[in-house]
């Protein structure tokens, strides 16, 4: 532990009207970490907040809401930590959870994620398979549960890495640690993304300069998270199928991302007129027209490289559950 104590630590929190989660948020994190906070333009007094709860916080305003990938990108270029944590205003670090996670940074050279609980203290970890455009098709036609092998997103749950750790593809962004050298060689996140793949994406970076991903379990963290997709804002819904768009567009063949771009944008309007007859015979779908219309909405706008600013400040970006 004496490399550990010996390591200035900086927490990354990027706040857009985080105000409900942001006390508890700030509490959780030991005094002996400089904490950098991102406000994104908050409306509900967030930022004004942060200075009475605690007043060592160094705080940014960026003036607009840019995204998670530019929130955090900005903290980390006003930390003074040799080590960084992001950690989501919504996610609450565990007793020497912080110690934990520097540890495993600094001795296995990796990008580290903790054990994620949810408030009533059920375990929603998920160290997660690469995207592939096979899984994504046919995620939109059959539920999860049906999706396995080389189509499932999620590592299975009784894989051993979630009970004792170990190396994995990438891990969930509400919290995550790695040392400011390693996140800066990789180029910080791609800030093309502005909501979702961020974390995928760094992996990706990570792994070109020789640095591993690896779920720590003895780590822990509360996450409240948001509701569920069916229920989040068009525009968060917006943002997933544009940023799913845009990964493949980064990192595959144009010509495949062209076709899997057509193939998603057809299947996503197909079904959004299919909801529409469903509702017109009784029959309630989980997904209405406008979701499904948001969706290939995304996939458009991902394909073309367009970036889709929020609408307002009525938008919370805190990521829907998927």
């Amino acid at each position: 532990m004496g490399q550990v104590a010996d390591t200035k630590v900086s927490v990354i929190i990027v706040a857009f009207n985080s105000l409900r989660t942001l006390e508890a948020c700030l509490r959780s994190i030991p005094h002996s970490a400089e904490v950098v906070v991102v406000d994104q333009e908050s409306r509900d007094g967030s930022a004004q907040f942060v200075r009475q709860v605690r007043p060592s916080a160094t705080l940014i305003r960026a003036g607009a809401n840019r995204g998670f990938a530019a929130g955090c990108n900005l903290g980390a270029a006003n930390a003074k930590g040799d080590v960084l944590l992001f950690l989501n205003p919504d996610a609450f670090l565990g007793p020497d959870c912080l110690s934990i996670l520097v540890e495993s940074a600094l001795s296995a050279n990796a990008l580290v994620g903790p054990k994620i609980l949810d408030p009533d203290g059920r375990e929603k970890t998920w160290a997660r398979n690469h995207s592939n455009m096979l899984m994504d098709i046919f995620e939109e036609i059959l539920p999860r549960k049906f999706t396995v092998g080389l189509l499932a997103r999620n590592i299975p749950e009784d894989d051993e890495v979630y009970r004792v750790g170990g190396t994995v593809p990438y891990v969930q962004g509400s919290c995550m640690a790695l040392s400011a050298e390693n996140f800066w060689r990789a180029g910080g996140f791609d800030e093309r993304f502005f909501l979702y793949y961020e974390e995928e994406s760094l992996a990706k970076s990570l792994a070109k300069i020789g640095v591993r991903v690896k779920l720590e379990p003895k780590a822990v963290v509360t996450h409240i998270g948001s509701v569920s997709t069916s229920q989040s804002s068009n525009f968060a819904v917006t943002q997933l199928y544009r940023s799913r768009t845009l990964y493949y567009k980064l990192y595959h063949r144009q010509s495949a991302t062209l076709l899997f771009s057509c193939i998603l944008w057809s299947l996503l309007s197909m079904m959004g007129i299919t909801s529409s007859v469903r509702r017109l015979i009784g029959v309630r779908p989980s997904r209405d027209r406008v979701w499904y219309r948001s969706a290939s909405a995304g996939v458009a706008s991902g394909w073309k490289g367009r970036v889709v600013e929020p609408p307002g400040a009525r938008w919370n970006t805190s990521k829907i559950a998927d």
